[in-house]
């Protein structure tokens, strides 16, 4: 039975075989629902399905107006589904008057047939959750095998020598991968991904297992010391490998199987909570988690590099807010940020709620958490920002060009990419991070730099 529940969440959602088959079984339930009136009766389904489309708009005005469920405008397709959803939901519940028994209960499967589709459909309109665990919020990776780690000594870069043969105190400084790497002839063909349980030592927290993505390179018998990414992706959403295995397999097999160890934390703890990335008494402590224990973790337990400028923090919409917050809170820990699509601040979809509950109404300290009074607090910051955000991302790229400017302002060397038509969602994201990932290589030293 747990293989049959495993292999249920590990379905890929965003499969284009998948989706054919589930909108199959929508249309099929829908056309139940529909043909089940008399001939004489279509007038019923007409003026069922009218109401119930009524009732979906108000449910919409509803949740994305007073109650501001969404935290943003939902997508119009998103709409759409939620709509035709009301509509056969309606019609189905006027297929239960005088019904027999069994009629009823292939009605009721029907309409969860029908909401299950709805679901799927919305989500394949934002492209984020790619398996079913991810939609339900859930881990459903397997737990990977973390190859053993080198001494400590073994990690430090090998130090070039200048011209008068003294070694170089710097250490940032050494050369690069991508001009000592040899691959060895047990380099595998493709990374591991898996899933690993980063406990709360310090901060209490309780996170989901953290996603792992182990590049060919750091599966070898004598692994080099490797850059690492720590991403975070966005609220609701859950701490899922699908990015870098997606993009960095196919960097690695250009670059001898080089490419960055990826950790993909959590820092929601649960998809229907923006824990805000503080340490708050609401949440926990949340910032300790990252900043504390996932690097303390990775330094244990993973071969990366002690060098600052091999670490990056990253992130997607909440968790891209949480990567600006950290780099300008944690200077020492992060030489590298990477931000697609990210929130102005904490609690951006839902300001209110946040200064009350969190801030207790005190604008002065809500404020100091903001990432641009985190930036305009420092003289100056060392290291490199990569911001990208959809061109017609009206919601939130107003607030992204703000963080823009105060990160130059506060001295990080600063790219931007404008994803094209791009959404707050898909394309952005995908689009985003493979942009990152062809601007980090050079950066970590795991291709030549770009003349």
């Amino acid at each position: 039975m747990s293989g049959l529940v495993e292999g249920f969440l590990a379905v890929h959602i965003q499969d284009p075989r998948v989706l054919a088959i589930a909108y199959a079984c929508g249309a099929s339930a829908s056309l139940f629902v529909a043909l089940r009136r008399r001939p004489h009766r279509l007038r019923q389904v007409v003026i069922a399905s009218a109401a119930g489309a009524a009732v979906g708009v108000a449910a919409l005005w509803l949740v994305e107006g007073p109650l501001n469920l969404t935290g943003v405008p939902l997508l119009w397709p998103a709409r759409y589904w939620v709509l035709a959803c009301f509509a056969a939901l309606a019609v189905a519940a006027a297929a239960l008057r005088r019904s027999r028994w069994w009629h009823r209960a292939v009605t009721l499967a029907a309409a969860a047939v029908l909401v299950a589709t709805t679901g799927l459909g919305i989500n394949a309109v934002y492209g984020v959750n790619q398996t079913m665990a991810a939609a339900l919020g859930l881990s459903a990776g397997t737990p990977i095998a973390l190859p053993p780690t080198a001494d400590p000594s073994a990690l430090l870069p090998v130090v070039p020598r200048n011209p008068l043969g003294h070694r170089r105190i710097r250490p940032d400084w050494p050369l690069p991968l991508a001009v000592t790497w040899r691959p060895p002839s047990d380099l595998p063909a493709a990374g591991r991904v898996g899933t690993v349980v980063i406990p709360g030592t310090v901060s209490g927290f309780t996170a989901r297992p953290a996603g792992i993505y182990l590049p060919p390179a750091a599966l070898v018998a004598h692994p080099p010391p490797l850059p690492v990414v720590v991403f975070m992706f966005g609220q609701p959403g859950s701490p899922d490998t699908f990015l870098a295995r997606e993009s960095l397999d196919a960097l690695a097999r250009q670059h001898h199987g080089l490419a960055p160890i990826v950790v993909v934390a959590d820092q929601l703890g649960s998809p229907g909570q923006d824990t805000l990335c503080l340490n708050t008494p609401t949440y926990g402590n949340v910032e300790t988690y990252i900043d504390t224990d996932v690097v303390s973790w990775v330094r244990h337990h993973l071969n990366v590099s002690p060098l600052r400028s091999a670490w990056t923090v990253a992130g997607f919409s909440n968790g891209a807010q949480c990567a600006v917050s950290f780099a300008a809170k944690h200077p020492e820990t992060w030489g590298n940020l990477v931000s697609i699509s990210g929130e102005a601040f904490p609690g951006f979809e839902h300001q209110s709620q946040t200064l009350a509950d969190i801030f207790h109404g005190n604008e002065a300290a809500y404020d100091a958490q903001k990432p641009v009074t985190l930036l305009g607090r420092r003289v100056r910051l060392v290291g490199n920002a990569f911001f990208s955000y959809g061109s017609n991302d009206d919601y939130f790229a107003p607030g992204v060009v703000r963080v823009i400017a105060a990160a130059r302002a506060a001295g990080l060397h600063v790219t931007v990419d404008v994803i094209p038509q791009g959404g707050h969602v898909e394309p952005a994201l995908s689009l985003g991070n493979a942009a990152a990932m062809a601007w980090l290589y050079p950066r970590l030293g795991l291709a030549a730099p770009r003349g």
